[in-house]
């Protein structure tokens, strides 16, 4: 163990030993304060060599050097290499200061030459719009000499084109009239030249579509055996209005929405298609001829493309209208649904060539009468044409726009540019009419007819059958006599003979009447 001696007191004295005095206590104390002043200095010199070593711009170049290095000359040294260095970035700075203003100079002289450009481009400009307003007052002061003849030629071609459809329509109305008056389209009158409110065609009566039922014509007819033939005059007129249709629809260049099928090779009957069946299909096979198709597999194969064809219904009858509506009610409905949409077509037809009066059920079934109507405005359209040749030009054409040419007979029609009926102006004859869906004329029809045929049940009794009537044979009250009004109201207990009613059912003067008698053996 050390000994210390304080120089003062001298004694000796060491860790076990307490100085005494100051100064023992000062010289106890200093070598501790000397290695802490030692540290401090170690450490601030170690502060100072990180901070050269890590100060920005050394790259690293102080990191090896010692401690005891001089750091003023080495500092010195940084400061004028980083001198240096300034003074190179700042003369690279100013070389590229120049060449930015040499280009600079450059771009300006570029404008300013564009901008002497574009002052010479509007002066051309402003030369050429001289130029132009200069040639567009000569333009319109030689426009009116240069359409002069366009603006002629133009109207002879209007004028010509209007001479050519008035000729146009013309022939398609002689020839449709011609075709009519060799058909024989009449309206009858009885005896006093009144008219009857029946119309001919070949011969032929041509039948409302209202009357078609067979057993009221047996009723009212007087000979039996004509009246059991009265499908084969329907017949008959079907095939006499589907041709006179069909030659009108071919001079006129029209095709009617429900397509009629006209008798021809291995199809003996005409026949009609529905509106939307029509015109998407060819060669379609005669109806009847697909109950008869043998069951291999290519005839199968055969029937089953035809079956998916469109189905057209047939225009005949091979039985009076009342049987085949028992027997056969599907064959009945087809039959009804091809005469209305065959009625209907002639109404369509009406409608596009100006008649305007067809415009419930009724005037649809009167397929001779609107055949009639197209008959006369045929007539009138003559007329018209005889009055316009008899004129001169200037009193032609106003005759013509004072009768209204675009409702002429033949006016409007498929094969036309002008006035076609697949147009806005022909689509606008169409628009108000009310018959523009055959589907509900046809369940009108159907409705009559079977309310007719369920009428035709009632016998026909004669007035003189009452009057010779037995005693026993007079009517009776089921139930006994002795019954209140109340009950006797009953169905059930009701009188089993009807009296006749004349007036609810059309009969001839003297004639017959209809009464229902129930309970015969015939009816059950």
């Amino acid at each position: 163990m050390e000994c210390n001696t304080c120089d003062i007191c001298n004694r000796d004295f060491d860790r076990t030993r307490k100085p005494l005095c100051v100064t023992c206590a000062q010289v106890t104390l200093y070598e501790s304060r000397v290695r802490q002043v030692i540290g401090l200095l170690d450490r601030e010199n170690a502060h100072t060599h990180t901070e050269a070593i890590v100060r920005p711009g050394n790259d690293g170049v102080l990191a090896a050097l010692p401690q005891d290095a001089d750091w003023d000359a080495i500092t010195n040294a940084v400061k004028k290499h980083s001198s240096e260095r300034a003074q190179a970035e700042q003369a690279r700075v100013e070389t590229r200061i120049e060449a930015i203003a040499e280009q600079a100079e450059v771009l300006k002289r570029q404008v300013e030459e564009y901008k002497k450009y574009i002052e010479e481009l509007r002066h051309n400009n402003e030369v050429r719009r001289q130029e132009i307003s200069r040639e567009q007052q000569e333009l319109g002061k030689r426009k009116p000499l240069a359409l002069g003849p366009v603006q002629v030629a133009k109207q002879k071609a209007a004028q010509r084109l209007d001479r050519i459809h008035g000729r146009t329509v013309d022939a398609r109305s002689y020839i449709c009239r011609h075709s009519s008056s060799l058909n024989g389209v009449h309206q009858l009158r009885d005896a006093r030249g009144k008219h009857t409110g029946r119309y001919e065609l070949n011969g032929l009566t041509i039948p409302n579509l209202k009357e078609l039922n067979s057993a009221i014509e047996e009723a009212s007819h007087p000979n039996k055996d004509q009246a059991s033939e009265y499908h084969t005059h329907v017949n008959a007129c079907l095939d006499n209005i589907c041709h006179l249709l069909g030659v009108w629809c071919h001079y006129l260049s029209i095709r009617l929405p429900a397509e009629i099928i006209l008798p021809h090779s291995d199809f003996p009957h005409p026949a009609i298609l529905s509106e939307k069946s029509s015109y998407k299909a060819t060669n379609i096979p005669y109806p009847a001829t697909l109950a008869h198709q043998s069951s291999s597999p290519s005839a199968s194969r055969i029937l089953q493309e035809q079956r998916d064809q469109p189905r057209p219904r047939l225009l005949h009858l091979n039985r009076p209208l009342a049987l085949l509506a028992k027997q056969d009610p599907k064959a009945f409905g087809l039959f009804v649904e091809g005469v209305m949409l065959l009625a209907w077509d002639l109404a369509w037809l009406c409608r596009s060539q100006g008649i305007t009066t067809i415009n419930s059920f009724d005037d649809v079934c009167d397929i001779g009468r609107n055949i009639w109507l197209l008959s006369i405005a045929q007539q009138s359209s003559a007329g018209d044409r005889d009055r316009r040749d008899k004129g001169t030009s200037d009193g032609g054409s106003r005759a013509r726009k004072s009768a209204g040419e675009t409702f002429r007979f033949g006016s409007f029609s498929h094969g036309n540019l002008r006035h076609c009926i697949a147009s806005h102006e022909g689509a606008s004859l169409m628009q108000d009419w009310r018959l523009s869906q055959p589907h509900r004329l046809i369940d009108k029809l159907r409705n009559h007819l079977l309310i007719e045929i369920t009428g035709a049940e009632w016998d026909v009794v004669d007035d003189n059958d009452f009057a010779d009537e037995d005693e026993d044979e007079l009517a009776v009250l089921v139930g006994g006599s002795h019954r209140n009004a109340k009950e006797s109201r009953h169905p059930a207990m009701s009188v089993m003979s009807v009296a006749t009613h004349v007036d609810a059912f059309p009969s001839k003067k003297g004639g017959n009447g209809w009464t229902k008698v129930r309970g015969r053996s015939d009816d059950i």
